[in-house]
């Protein structure tokens, strides 16, 4: 029973590196290659322009408008992470069930609903090493993982994408 407890505790510790620690790794990546500073003045203009628009009648907290007709998401919105979490669990199981489908539909899926800002070096750029922070953390766990369940774990995960036939 203990055995059990144990080899449980392990993987819920890589599930939090994966995504917790993830989550902190791709901001860490963002902020030291300069492209985090473009998105922190972003935010500060947006709380700047909710201070002003919150004031007008009919707006809401979690909206303010920057030009006529267009919406500025707030600073509270972490739709971001909840991204970047659900994308490094798809890698991860494409990964370990050898599927690389999902890791293809999982690119291509963030570039479509990035490609009209994409046209922009500063977007692109933060894009694309958000993205491939987050891949390369995805598969480091998914490595983990692996040798996790075959050496301490439960021997429940194929491993022939990491050993070979």
């Amino acid at each position: 029973m203990i055995e059990i407890l144990l080899q449980s505790i392990g993987y819920i510790v890589l599930a939090y590196l994966l995504f917790d620690v993830g989550t902190g790794f791709t901001k860490y990546i963002l902020e030291t290659s300069g492209a985090g500073k473009r998105e922190r003045a972003l935010a500060q203009r947006n709380r700047m322009q909710e201070a002003v628009v919150n004031d007008a009648p009919g707006a809401t907290k979690n909206q303010v408008r920057s030009a006529p007709g267009e919406e500025v998401s707030s600073p509270e919105n972490k739709s971001g992470k909840y991204i970047g979490i659900l994308e490094r669990l798809l890698i991860v199981a494409g990964l370990v069930w050898n599927n690389w489908e999902i890791i293809l539909a999982v690119i291509a899926l963030k570039t479509v609903a990035r490609h009209k800002e994409l046209d922009q070096k500063i977007d692109a750029e933060y894009f694309l090493i958000g993205s491939f922070a987050s891949i390369v953390w995805a598969i480091g766990i998914a490595v983990l993982l692996v040798l996790y369940d075959r050496n301490f774990g439960f021997a429940v995960l194929p491993t022939t994408w990491l050993f070979g036939a």
